[in-house]
């Protein structure tokens, strides 16, 4: 969620169910948006990655 944010992109896990994140607010997308917003979220697992490796 933190490297999310730091690209502009407000998501959170569901209290629910933490294997789903839930985009905030809501998102009415268009193509070329979507596009976007999908690299934005590798980038960030691919930033996390060493974080969530230490946890382990």
């Amino acid at each position: 969620m933190r490297e999310l944010y730091k690209r502009g992109v407000w998501a959170i896990f569901s209290t629910l169910d933490p294997r789903v994140l839930q985009f905030k607010p809501g998102l009415l997308l268009t193509s070329g948006q979507v596009g976007d917003i999908l690299q934005r979220l590798e980038d960030a697992v691919v930033a996390s990655a060493p974080v969530m490796s230490e946890r382990v």
